[in-house]
C-alpha cells in the first residue's frame, strides 16, 4: 500500500513538471504569432524537446509504479481463535462464602 502510495504520489509530480513547460510552451507560441523571433522560435523548439523528454520520464515512472503495484502481495488478516472452555468447574463472579 505504501509503495502504491508513493507511486502515486511520484506520478502527481511528474504531471506537475510537465504541465509547467507545456504552458510556457502555449505562452510563446503565442508571442510568436504577434512577432516572429529567431529566438523565439529556437526556445520553442528547445521546450517542446525538454517536454518530451518529461513525458517520457513520466511514462517510465507510471510503468515503475504499476510494476511496484504489481509487486505487492495482500496479506490475510490474523483472526483469533475462540478459547476453548474450560471443563472444570466454572467460577463465578459472585463468591459464596
Amino acid at each position: 500500500m505504501a509503495q502504491a502510495a508513493n507511486a502515486q504520489a511520484m506520478l502527481s509530480d511528474s504531471e506537475a513538471w510537465i504541465a509547467s513547460p507545456e504552458l510556457a510552451i502555449e505562452k510563446l507560441k503565442r508571442e510568436l504569432r504577434g512577432k516572429r523571433s529567431e529566438r523565439t522560435t529556437r526556445l520553442i523548439d528547445q521546450m517542446e524537446l525538454q517536454l518530451e523528454e518529461l513525458v517520457m520520464a513520466a511514462t517510465e515512472d507510471e510503468a515503475a509504479a504499476q510494476a511496484a503495484a504489481a509487486k505487492t502481495s495482500s496479506v490475510r488478516s490474523f483472526t483469533r481463535k475462540r478459547p476453548p472452555e474450560s471443563r472444570g468447574r466454572k467460577i463465578s463472579s459472585a463468591s459464596t462464602w
